[in-house]
């Protein structure tokens, strides 16, 4: 069930419960970093340092049928080249997309930024 959104441009970030059974997923093209989304055609990324503490990183990407998730073990902002910093604390999150509907075209589909 999920629980609270927080939004960053056009990422969304859904608490949920539980995590489905996943697959780890890549951190991303950033060294350093964990990105939840990539721009289009700017390079701009939603992001979060990781850092390790211990044995652990303080936040875990994983996919499974092509969605993101993750697990945030200590708090993280994530990061923005046009927009406001937001923090994430701890928990699991669905990540998604804001989605717009073209009443032209008849179709629902993802906003870009």
């Amino acid at each position: 069930m999920e629980k609270e959104l927080i939004q960053q441009g056009d990422v969304l970030f859904f608490r949920v419960d539980e995590l489905p059974i996943v697959y780890e997923a890549q951190k991303g093209m950033h060294p350093g970093m964990a990105t939840f989304a990539e721009g289009e055609v700017t390079g701009h990324h939603h992001s979060a340092v990781i850092e390790k503490s211990g044995m652990e990183d303080n936040i875990a990407l994983y996919e499974k049928d092509e969605v993101l998730y993750c697990e945030v073990r200590r708090e993280i902002e994530v990061t923005h080249q046009e927009h406001k910093p937001v923090t994430l604390a701890p928990g699991k999150y669905r990540v998604g997309s804001v989605r717009e509907y073209d009443p032209f075209e008849n179709e629902i589909r993802n906003v870009w930024d």
